[in-house]
């Protein structure tokens, strides 16, 4: 059986985050050196810290709170994307017709690793294309599907029309292809999103989709 390649960033002290949103902090609250019989950490961040799941409550009052998703949502075949589109992924990332049964796409953009500072956002053009052909999760390596200065957020709320999850901050260090995902989030009661620990494997028996 294929091996689950980790697709999430790792969290650690001094990572970057969204401009103004918490910073991930992790300290112990008891420790061996100490004397204490166990080590415990205790941390404090944005759920919308790394590689996360944005739930729609994060950018619509009515919206679903992470806890109420239906978890079997966040795995499934998916299909990444690789695409050097730039500022704005338009409907050119995307054309083709999906693979049977793929309700998962993940687009593997030329967004710097864990950068803020500048990264492709979506065309909700292209959100609605991918809802017409059934789609209920999107993901991108980069920490957003809207723009860093957007205050409407229109990529957002396609989603929200289309009833599309979101996953961003994404690690794709893999080849675009066809793959199993993995990506569960936290059971947080009414939380506007929650950090994932995102996995891939490939399919069995398939090759890359062109």
């Amino acid at each position: 059986m294929n091996k689950w390649m980790d697709i999430s960033r790792e969290l650690h002290e001094g990572m970057n985050v969204w401009p103004g949103d918490a910073p991930f902090h992790k300290s112990g609250t008891m420790s061996m050196e100490k004397g204490d019989s166990v080590n415990v950490s205790k941390i404090s961040m944005s759920v919308h810290t790394g590689t996360h799941a944005d739930a729609p409550y994060h950018y619509s009052r009515e919206g679903s709170g992470i806890s109420e998703i239906d978890i079997n949502r966040f795995s499934g075949p998916a299909l990444v994307v690789g695409t050097d589109e730039w500022p704005v992924l338009t409907i050119n990332a995307f054309q083709k017709q999906l693979p049977a049964g793929v309700r998962h796409v993940l687009f593997k953009t030329a967004a710097k690793p864990g950068s803020y500072e500048s990264f492709p956002a979506m065309d909700p053009a292209l959100i609605h294309a991918l809802g017409e052909q059934g789609v209920q999760l999107i993901g991108t390596n980069a920490p957003s599907v809207d723009p860093l200065e957007s205050k409407d957020l229109p990529a957002h709320h396609a989603c929200l029309e289309e009833d599309i999850l979101i996953l961003e901050g994404l690690n794709l260090h893999i080849e675009p292809g066809l793959y199993e995902l993995v990506a569960f989030p936290l059971k947080l009661h009414g939380a506007d999103g929650s950090p994932v620990r995102a996995a891939l494997r490939k399919r069995e028996g398939s090759s890359r989709y062109d």
